[in-house]
């Protein structure tokens, strides 16, 4: 466990930081790799977000809306707990998605917009599918379904 107020300065720093390669987080982190940061608020109640948004927040400022996400700079950062605010963004789900499709690092067993055309004009079997895109056989047909991925054509 870290001392109380290490990562708040480690926010503060990396917020400051002008640098062009990667800052790592190097306290609690996600299991998809991402830094965690759990703070108390001044109300007293305690919360909890991702480090990259931490910083992005003190940067940037507030997310252009609701939608939006801290992102990592496509072509620039794929490491999740890098924290470097050159290398973060304000980006949609649908942004941040197709930055990872183009730079390569969708993770394995996500279904890109084409991969679902592709599932939903196959005759393969949905255990077939599920086995070649990395992801279940009820994420297959609920692809070919429209339960998710409705917006796909």
């Amino acid at each position: 466990m870290t001392k109380r107020g290490d990562p708040l300065a480690f926010i503060e720093a990396a917020a400051a930081h002008v640098g062009q390669g990667c800052l790592i987080w190097p306290y609690n982190c996600t299991t998809d790799g991402y830094g965690l940061l759990s703070y108390w608020k001044a109300d007293g109640c305690r919360s909890t977000t991702t480090a990259h948004r931490a910083v992005l927040l003190r940067t940037a400022g507030p997310a252009p809306s609701g939608r939006h996400h801290a992102a990592h700079k496509p072509k620039v950062c794929h490491t999740p707990a890098c924290v470097n605010p050159a290398h973060l963004r304000w980006a949609t789900p649908a942004e941040n998605t197709a930055d990872q499709i183009a730079d390569g690092t969708r993770p394995h067993g996500w279904l890109s917009p084409a991969d679902v055309r592709v599932v939903r004009a196959s005759a393969d079997t949905n255990t077939a599918l599920a086995s070649h895109y990395g992801v279940s056989q009820s994420a297959i047909s609920q692809a070919r379904s429209g339960k998710n991925h409705a917006h796909v054509n």
